[in-house]
């Protein structure tokens, strides 16, 4: 009620607060400040999801240790190595949130709050510099009832706490639609400026207009798109002649296209590269996903209007458009759509607000929603290209409470103003149980499984946080539910998915095969069959490594790493596992090479202990100690104990030999299954050496701990009689 009473309120109120200095120039911020910080509040401890992990946990990259000019330029490209530019403002970001917060996910939906609170501020600036430049009489104040300020914070507050922004603002990868949209709105804003100013001064916000373009760009694509959103605008609102529209709308193409090549050669790759490549993993052709997109997004605008709960979801139902009329909803929804542009276009000056809100939709959506070869549909995608039609929205309804209180029919206008009380309140309720939802994988993916039952991505999400739970029968219930859609629908999913499908359902097996032959090539038998639908699957032939590794298979085990190798060669884990089999089938050389090349990827412990390990079986020490002196002390680590004692004989290595004597003894392990074990060797992630020289003096430390503790025991017993036939 609050917020609607602010921007719907009686002629006294307004005028009395609108004259004032705090109300102009504050009030409406801390307003939008407060509703969104209300709506996100439950957000912050949310959990990390899908897209999050490549992209942010798993992503190196990104785990700066300090910033300095290096650190920054580097996070400008893909990774260690590789100079492709893919997003490097996003990333940049991503970057600092973990410099200064780790993986702890309060900063970063900190971050995404804040951001979604800056570029709400910008929306609102840029409303009422729009309804300032369509409305003499707005602009001389003749507007009774409301200011442009008050139909803007309308507009503004609509678009902020609508749910469907919920996947842009607290699925935290999505930071990158939010961003670029953030410095999407701030050029727009800035280039209005510019436009409305006079003296030289205005450059200056040309320049800054030109910043903040690039800044989006550099944070994701479809902001390349600006230009054309400035053309629209300047035909709607600065009147410009549209002979002359005609010209600058080949100067504004010629500038997209240019930036098109820059981004494409940014990522190493040819604008019909990037258009058409994605195609090859997907379950439909070019030609069927532009007869499917008129329905996405006629889905995208019903959800602006009716935000129903069952709609809101990562995963859907959507359907593929084999034809104009299969399904017939495909025609519908094109004439649908070819109206609404035709009317946009046709009736722009004659009513800008509405017609600009409806260009502007469709003109930012044309790289996601359009050709490109990605992903059907996603909620975030709405973010931007939805701005202006909340504007549309405030105003028609305002100005309808307007006619109605010009024409004394007060109980209208009531009943107008209680129904945008309602539909406020509706909205920032709708995003605050929204964000419950997506408070962890389980919860977000069930939620998405219940409302469409035949999403496939939801019963694999599913399965593997059950997997990572250690609840392997629950995760293969959720792995035949969905290998019985992929039977019932086969030309329906993507391979890619399928294949994901079968290597969860393996890491359930694999983890319940410890001592089970049966369930261990059961296992196998589901990776190969992840690799029928998906020959590159590199999850697949790790997985398949390392079951033949641990079933003594080493030639098929060093075989599933080298096809690895071939589609993913910049994980330094893969390069372990890959020297680690080399080493237990005694190619000591290569091995060596394959550790070294993977510490130049990632300098983990277990790689530089296998390169000790190699080292020290080919017999050559010096080389072993001096990569052993470059590791931190690591008192817990048993195989770096063990290298230590056996490169530094005499006092040292008594000392280690004590050492690790006293864990086993404080940990209460068996000393004799621990020396089966290490015997054994049979880890795929390190190399334990040979402590046959070792084993005694480790026993005869352990001994003289027991011996101690015994007469440690023994005097503390003696101690307690004495006392006791004392009194």
């Amino acid at each position: 009620m609050v917020a609607v009473n602010t921007i719907i309120h009686s002629t006294e109120i307004v005028k009395l607060k609108y004259n004032g200095y705090f109300y102009q120039n504050y009030f409406h911020f801390f307003l939008l400040f407060l509703l969104i910080g209300i709506c996100y509040s439950n957000s912050l401890q949310n959990e990390w999801h899908f897209d999050d992990y490549p992209n942010i946990i798993e992503n190196t990259n990104i785990h700066i240790k300090s910033i300095s000019l290096g650190d920054i330029s580097d996070r400008f490209f893909s990774g260690e190595g590789n100079r492709k530019i893919d997003r490097p403002v996003a990333f940049l970001s991503f970057a600092l949130n973990y410099y200064f917060t780790g993986l702890d996910t309060t900063g970063y939906h900190l971050v995404n709050i804040g951001i979604h609170i800056v570029c709400a501020a910008f929306v609102y600036l840029v409303f009422v510099r729009t309804l300032l430049l369509f409305s003499d009489e707005l602009k001389e104040g003749r507007q009774f009832f409301l200011s442009p300020r008050d139909i803007a914070l309308l507009g503004t507050a609509l678009w902020a706490l609508h749910p469907i922004q919920t996947q842009a603002v607290t699925y935290i990868v999505q930071r990158m639609a939010s961003l670029a949209a953030m410095f999407y709105m701030i050029a727009l804003y800035s280039y209005l400026c510019f436009r409305t100013s006079k003296g030289n001064g205005r450059w200056f916000f040309l320049l800054s207009a030109l910043l903040f373009w690039f800044l989006g760009v550099g944070t994701k694509e479809n902001a390349i798109l600006l230009p054309l959103s400035l053309l629209v605008y300047e035909v709607a609102f600065f009147k410009l002649p549209i002979r002359n529209a005609v010209k600058y709308a080949l100067f504004a193409g010629v500038i997209v296209a240019l930036g098109s090549v820059l981004v494409a050669s940014g990522l190493g790759k040819g604008l019909l590269e990037i258009i058409l490549d994605p195609y090859g993993g997907r379950p439909f052709s070019l030609g069927q996903r532009l007869l499917t997109e008129p329905y996405v997004l006629s889905r995208y605008l019903f959800l602006i209007f009716f935000p129903t709960s069952h709609l809101l979801t990562p995963g859907s139902d959507m359907f593929l458009s084999k034809g104009l009329f299969d399904p017939p909803s495909t025609i519908m929804a094109l004439v649908f759509i070819s109206l609404l542009v035709v009317a946009g276009v046709m009736y722009l000056k004659k009513f800008p607000v509405l017609c600009y809100a409806i260009l502007f939709y469709f003109i930012n959506h044309l790289v996601e929603s359009s050709f490109i070869g990605l992903e059907l549909y996603f909620e975030h995608r709405n973010y931007l290209p939805s701005v202006f039609i909340y504007l549309a929205i405030a105003y028609a309804l305002t100005n309808a409470i307007v006619h109605y209180r010009r024409q004394a029919k007060t109980f209208m206008a009531g009943l107008l103003s209680i129904a945008l009380t309602v539909v406020l309140v509706s909205e920032g309720n709708s995003t605050y149980l929204r964000n419950d939802i997506w408070k962890d994988e389980v919860r977000l993916w069930s939620d998405a499984a219940r409302k469409y039952p035949i999403s496939l991505r939801s019963y694999g999400i599913l399965s593997a946080e059950n997997i990572k739970k250690q609840k392997y029968d629950v995760a293969l219930d959720y792995f035949y539910q969905a290998e019985g859609l992929v039977a019932e629908h086969p030309d329906r999913y993507q391979k890619d998915w399928i294949a994901s499908l079968y290597v969860n359902a393996g890491n359930a097996f694999a983890a319940k095969s410890k001592n089970n032959d049966d369930e261990s090539a059961r296992a196998v038998e589901l990776f190969q069959k992840s690799l029928e639908f998906e020959p590159d699957n590199w999850q697949a032939h790790v997985n398949l490594g390392v079951l033949f590794f641990r079933k003594g298979d080493l030639e098929s085990a060093r075989k599933s790493l080298e096809k690895v190798l071939m589609v993913k060669g910049d994980d330094g884990s893969i390069y372990n596992l890959y020297g680690r089999i080399l080493y237990a089938e005694g190619n000591l050389d290569r091995a060596v090479g394959v550790f070294s090349t993977g510490m130049g990827i990632a300098k983990t412990s277990n790689l530089r202990l296998n390169l000790v390990a190699a080292y020290m079986k080919k017999g050559e020490m010096q080389l072993a100690r001096r990569e052993l002196l470059k590791m931190v002390p690591d008192p817990k680590n048993m195989a770096y104990l063990l290298s230590r004692a056996l490169l530094y004989p005499g006092s040292e290595r008594k000392q280690v030999c004590a050492g690790i004597a006293s864990q086993l003894y404080k940990n209460n392990v068996d000393i004799c299954d621990w020396f089966e074990k290490i015997q054994q060797n049979s880890s795929p992630n390190v190399i334990y050496p040979d402590i046959y020289l070792l084993r005694e003096e480790i026993i005869q430390a352990y001994q003289e701990i027991i011996d101690k503790t015994l007469a440690e025991t023994d005097a503390a017993m003696y101690n307690t009689r004495k006392i006791t036939l004392q009194e």
